[in-house]
């Protein structure tokens, strides 16, 4: 045996996941709330990237060797959008199940983003950290800021696409 404790990914991110259990627990009793009153907060979803990612790599390697078309890449790389949506709607799909069991409410959802407003019971929103679906949780008032911010950049892109329909 070694006096020296090992530690691997999984192990460091199980005591941040308690850490940070134990954080939103202390920040939810400071706000004066007691046990069994409700709490709105911002959840990120852990999205599935694993066929994502493997096709982006495949894209890459047909770009690089040029034995595709320009409109076979453009039509590729649609491919991978629709299924970057599609994991994505799937974690919204299976968080809400999840959420909608522990006796949890989906107030809001950021289509696209893998980010919901959820409220319930403190108790309820903690256990959340120990699903797989849950990559990490935030104060309910960041997901009105990731909406202006998700709303500004819309803003953004369809002012240069006024522009020269002009």
């Amino acid at each position: 045996m070694t006096d020296n404790p090992t530690f691997n990914r999984r192990r460091v991110l199980e005591l941040s996941g308690i850490g940070t259990g134990v954080a939103v627990a202390g920040c939810m009793g400071q706000t004066g709330g007691g046990d069994g009153e409700n709490r709105q907060v911002a959840v990120s979803l852990q999205i599935d990237q694993e066929e994502v990612q493997r096709r982006q790599q495949e894209l890459q390697q047909k770009a690089i060797s040029g034995n595709a078309s320009e409109e076979e890449l453009q039509a590729e790389q649609e491919e991978i959008q629709e299924l970057q949506q599609e994991a994505v709607a799937d974690a919204v799909e299976t968080a809400e199940s999840e959420f909608a069991d522990a006796g949890l409410t989906v107030e809001d959802r950021l289509e696209g983003q893998g980010l919901l407003l959820i409220s319930g019971p403190d108790s309820a929103i903690l256990d959340t950290l120990e699903t797989e679906i849950v990559q990490a949780m935030a104060a309910g008032s960041l997901f009105e800021q990731a909406r202006a911010a998700q709303e500004q950049q819309q803003q953004q892109q369809q002012q240069p696409a006024e522009t020269n329909e002009s």
